[in-house]
């Protein structure tokens, strides 16, 4: 009898027994490691000359089903946990980026034999598989013998006559019990099978269809190069564009998708903070003039791969159609319409690849929302407009560069404006279907030409073309809170929110029609909220500080308005909100002292007049403050928006000066 051969492997200080299935150390202290990689491993030391790729683990261990890949990242965690490993020093398992794994650890082979015997199986004759006619040494088994055989054969020897008879009787009764017992066994075999295909074949393309809603997470910059990231993030949000077009489903944002940028997330986790079903996920890797994108759909209820797409290749040059492309493939997965196919988005994009680099590189600085980045989107956007003076989207793009300078009061609405509409009208002449430009001439609608009418008629416009669009949304429910409107506000908010659920602005605004309507708790509730995303966000704390203020909260406003004013960058229109504070308690010193600072200011940079207007109702000067109102009005300042509702403007709105001023401005009493 042969004794087989069993062999355990020494890992270092570890021993790996694959036939008593133990991990353990040289003192003899077992390792705990669960099943699924303790096979792992085993395969990783046993394939340790070569990496062990994605794919092959998947056809190892999972039946060759696609795994998120946090799956495999757990799996192989478990393994390094149990050796005492870091990733980012690894003595064991190397992971090779965008190829696999490998064991590179101290390894040495130990053989010795099995303790016991291994006991031969014998399998005992029946009469299911012996003949009554075969023999063994010219006899019969009697040990298989059942009690009918015995019968027929006392039967025979008594009655020789009836010999064939009850011989034949008995064949017949052995062969329909044979077949019962094959056609049962099969039925069982069959049935077994049926069951498993149902059990395990992968969900049917129809489950798709259920899927309503979906986030696109930043592309994977393959290899991690700064060089190319613009080219990523581009690609991801052409993606989230073009994807939006899907009638009936919900694409979140980008905003809140950047989030997850420089992280492996959860599935799970990314449906609960985005309130989404599934995730698009992918990666980006050039390689010269050529470009592959892989992407597939994950369900976050349980990290199932309900759609591995493909990987595309492309040239830079025709960059620009693959959004369409996936988003085509994607409409029919989920059985939903895909709109503007008439005016696919790839067609708003410019042939020349050097002016769609430009694009991308400007929409990459435009969404870091900050002064610097601003000014270099407006460079980047130019300069690809110059390469293709055809080009829809950066004149859509550049458009709204300038109306954010002119929003965030950086320049004078009378220089941005004008050149954010020439850029929205110039888009629309090329593409009156875009989305962008349409949201951005109805902001200026609203705050420079004070033409309510048409800025609603816009915005409608733009949601319409894009219902995906959070922007559109947020900028339409600040509209309605300045035509006091305060319920149809919250809900434009509120859908811009599920749009954008970890925007700070977005969910900074949810808090404003609150703040207007002097609801100050219900205010300072959904302020928090945007602080809990990002706890140094000025125009959240300026509001927050606000409502303490005004709830007589001295001391929290007081320190709130500090912390704004400091992480603002000491923004003119925060510091003229804590000089108003300072007036509100009587520290008038400090009130004035900042309104010097302003007022120097303002011969150098822009300064809101409306800010300067404020502080001087706080110091009780009426006067110059009307003064200020009218250099507000003569310069289109844009907050004359507010002046409806602007809280620290409640002392003016009985004098008929004020009263004059709204009726210019076009806004009901």
């Amino acid at each position: 009898m042969t004794v087989p051969i069993q062999k355990t492997y020494q890992l270092g200080e570890f021993e790996l027994d694959p036939n008593k299935r133990l991990l353990k150390r040289e003192d003899g202290r077992v390792v705990h490691l669960s099943h699924l990689p303790f096979r792992v491993l085993l395969y990783f030391v046993e394939n340790r000359e070569r990496i062990v790729t994605r794919q092959e683990l998947l056809d190892q261990f999972w039946d060759g089903r696609d795994v998120y890949d946090i799956t495999l990242t757990k799996c192989v965690g478990a393994i390094r946990k149990a050796l005492g490993e870091d990733s980012e020093k690894p003595r064991f398992i190397e992971t090779r980026w965008a190829e696999g794994y490998r064991y590179i650890g101290p390894l040495a082979e130990i053989e010795g034999r099995a303790g016991g015997e291994t006991k031969e199986k014998v399998a005992l004759e029946t009469d299911l598989e012996t003949d009554p006619d075969e023999s063994r040494d010219g006899k019969a088994p009697l040990l298989t013998q059942p009690a009918e055989s015995l019968s027929a054969l006392t039967t025979a020897h008594n009655h020789p006559e009836a010999a064939a008879s009850a011989i034949a009787q008995e064949r017949g009764s052995r062969s329909r019990r044979r077949f019962m017992v094959f056609a049962g066994l099969a039925a069982f075999i069959i049935g077994g099978l049926l069951l498993a295909f149902v059990l395990l074949r992968p969900a049917p393309p129809e489950s798709l269809s259920t899927i309503r809603s979906l986030a696109v997470l930043p592309m994977k910059n393959v290899p991690d190069d700064a060089n190319y990231e613009y080219l990523s993030d581009g690609i991801t949000e052409n993606l989230i564009t073009a994807l939006s077009q899907i009638e009936d489903l919900k694409v979140i944002s980008h905003g809140s998708v950047s989030r997850f940028k420089h992280s492996e997330p959860d599935p799970k986790e990314v449906g609960r903070q985005l309130g989404v079903a599934s995730i698009l996920e992918g990666s980006v890797r050039r390689d010269g003039e050529r470009v592959h994108v892989s992407v597939r759909l994950v369900k976050t209820e349980d990290g199932s791969v309900l759609w591995a797409g493909e990987t595309y290749e492309r040239s830079i040059s025709d960059l620009a159609t693959l959004q369409d492309e996936i988003a085509g493939q994607l409409a029919t997965k989920l059985h939903a319409t895909l709109r503007g196919t008439e005016h696919p988005s790839s067609a708003r994009h410019s042939r020349d690849p050097e002016a769609y680099q430009l694009y991308l590189k400007g929409r990459f600085f435009w969404n870091k929302r900050t002064q610097e980045g601003i000014a270099k989107s407006i460079e980047y956007f130019n300069q690809a407009i110059a390469r293709d003076q055809k080009y829809a989207m950066a004149y859509a793009a550049l458009a709204d560069s300038y109306v954010l300078q002119s929003l965030w009061g950086n320049t004078s609405s009378r220089e941005s404006i004008p050149k954010a509409r020439d850029a929205a009208e110039m888009a629309l002449v090329l593409d009156e279907t875009l989305s962008e430009p349409h949201a951005a001439l109805a902001l200026m609608k609203e705050q420079f030409d004070w033409d309510w009418i048409g800025a609603e008629r816009e915005y409608l416009r733009a949601l319409k073309l894009n219902p995906n669009y959070a922007t559109a949304h947020q900028w339409y429910g600040e509209f309605l809170v300045f035509m006091g409107r305060t319920e149809d506000s919250l809900k434009a908010l509120r859908r811009a929110k599920e749009l954008d659920p970890l925007s700070p602005i977005i969910n900074t605004q949810v808090g404003y029609p609150y703040f207007c309507a002097r609801q100050y708790d219900a205010a300072i509730i959904e302020f928090k909220k945007a602080l809990e995303l990002e706890p140094n966000f000025a125009p959240a704390l300026n509001y927050l500080a606000r409502s303490y203020e005004l709830k007589g909260m001295v001391d929290e406003a007081m320190l709130t308005f500090h912390k704004a004013v400091e992480n603002s960058g000491g923004s003119p229109l925060m510091k003229a909100r804590l000089g108003s504070a300072y007036a509100r308690i009587g520290k008038t010193a400090e009130a004035r002292r900042i309104l010097r600072e302003l007022e120097e200011e303002a011969k150098t940079r822009y300064v809101p007049p409306c800010v300067i207007a404020a502080l001087y109702v706080g110091l009780g000067d009426k006067e110059q403050a009307f003064v200020w109102l009218e250099k507000a009005y003569q310069e289109r300042d844009v907050l004359l928006m507010t002046l409806r509702v602007e809280v620290h403007l409640d002392p003016l709105r009985s004098d008929s000066r004020f009263q004059d001023l709204l009726r210019r401005v076009g806004l009901p009493a």
